[in-house]
């Protein structure tokens, strides 16, 4: 049996930096469907990664295909297509799903 490698921090989905965001690095982020925005608590800019980002990273984080994971999770795979795309969003009902089928939380797609 071969032993689970440990995954990274839910943190990693946050960036915090302590100053401010070149223009060009926001212009990409903004690109991937990221919001950034200021925030006062930390002192320089926050990024908030997109579902879709979210969905995606997960599931290459677990090292499965688009084909994978609908598999495990019963979401048909063209709908994880549209979710990782941005063109469709991410119910609770699915959420549930995929969390299941990625070992983590549903509310990360919030």
């Amino acid at each position: 049996m071969s032993e689970r490698v440990p995954k990274p921090p839910l943190e990693a989905f946050k960036i915090f930096c302590a100053g401010d965001i070149s223009p060009a690095l926001k212009a990409y982020l903004r690109s991937r469907g990221c919001l950034v925005a200021k925030t006062r608590a930390r002192g320089g800019e926050a990024v908030k990664i997109s579902p879709a980002e979210v969905l995606a990273g997960l599931r290459r984080r677990e090292g499965l295909t688009q084909a994978e994971l609908a598999r495990n999770s019963g979401v048909p795979v063209k709908r994880v297509g549209e979710m990782e795309k941005g063109e469709r969003g991410i119910d609770e009902e699915t959420a549930i799903k995929l969390a299941r089928a990625l070992h983590t939380c549903h509310s990360l797609f919030w």
